[in-house]
């Protein structure tokens, strides 16, 4: 857990601040080239990513 985030890839610097601020669907996307879904986890208050697979999307078109 941090209280403040730097997001990277490649060696630059793509955002700074806070996880539930950084922590997005869109930089996930960004940063890992993965779908995901991100919820607040109930107990911590702090971003939850779960992945979304080539699978699941094919299940929903």
């Amino acid at each position: 857990y941090a209280d403040y985030i730097f997001a990277m890839k490649n060696g630059k610097l793509l955002a700074e601040g806070t996880p539930n601020e950084i922590i997005t669907t869109d930089s996930v996307k960004q940063i890992y080239g993965i779908d995901s879904v991100v919820i607040e986890d109930p107990m911590s208050l702090s971003p939850f990513v779960i992945p979304i697979s080539a699978h699941d999307n094919l299940q929903r078109s």
